[in-house]
């Protein structure tokens, strides 16, 4: 069953399930050889891609607390969130394309985690294989460090209060707070919703969500909700579509999308008065 959909600069991918599900075995076991023990943070800062899926998959199952980070946030906001939840390892890219332009990460995470004592090791996923820094002993590649894994991996058990993630808000009026999210608490209740409020059926493999930061809500109050989005997707059985790159045709659909919402509030308008 097709699990996702990328459309990405330069690329696209379509994984399925299965093969999410031996990604997530294989990265699974890599924290505990970092150190890692349930309920320790583990910083998620990457591009909307289907490593994301993995990765906020593989920390759940292994039973640390997701920390997402919004992959266009500064090196002061990626800090004050991984102090925040006291943070072992961070997991980022070393970039991606916007508009034909390289976007740096990995620069971001070394100055953020100048500040970070409580994170012991940074795993890179060479996204789009550049030159960059290296601090030894601390920086791991993703693929060196899942290569030997197997593609299985038990899954953790805990509470149904366990927590699962910390979900901050957008800092834009003020100092970030987190909101402490358990695997019983929001991801069911976003998985609800999904089934009921948006009538995705498990057996509905035509069933699509678009994940992609502005489209809806603003992009730094979604990055937040995107793993609860990609964990319901999951859930339910259903495709999701993530998308980064920003074009001229996914900014025609977005524009063309607001028209329609101000012509729909302008006809609501217009009944009322003759009402």
């Amino acid at each position: 069953l097709p699990a996702c959909v990328e459309l990405m600069e330069p690329m696209a991918r379509r994984p399925t399930y299965a093969r999410l599900a031996r990604g997530v075995g294989k990265l699974g076991p890599a924290p505990h050889k970092l150190g890692v023990q349930p309920g320790d943070g583990f910083g998620v800062f990457l591009l909307m891609c289907p490593e994301v899926a993995i990765a906020v998959l593989a920390i759940a199952k292994i039973g640390a607390v997701i920390v997402p980070l919004f992959s266009g946030f500064g090196a002061g906001a990626v800090a004050s969130r991984l102090n925040d939840a006291e943070a072992r390892v961070l997991l980022c890219a070393d970039g991606f394309y916007r508009r034909g332009n390289v976007v740096k990460m990995k620069e971001v995470a070394d100055e953020a985690l100048r500040d970070c004592p409580t994170v012991d090791h940074l795993v890179v996923l060479r996204r789009i294989v550049r030159e960059i820094p290296w601090t030894h002993g601390r920086d791991k590649v993703w693929e060196q460090l899942v290569e030997d894994e197997p593609h299985s991996l038990p899954t953790h058990r805990c509470d149904p209060d366990h927590p699962i993630m910390v979900i901050y808000t957008s800092g834009t009026t003020g100092k970030p707070t987190g909101a402490l999210h358990s695997h019983a608490g929001f991801p069911v209740k976003a998985a609800q919703d999904m089934a009921w409020v948006l009538d995705l059926v498990t057996d509905d493999t035509r069933s699509r969500i678009g994940i992609r930061p502005s489209l809806g809500m603003r992009a730094r109050a979604a990055h937040s909700r995107r793993g609860e989005q990609l964990r319901s997707c999951a859930a339910r059985g259903n495709r999701f579509v993530v998308l980064e790159r920003v074009d001229e045709e996914l900014d025609r659909l977005r524009l063309a999308r607001q028209q329609l919402h101000a012509r729909f509030a302008a006809g609501n308008e217009d009944r009322v008065e003759q009402d």
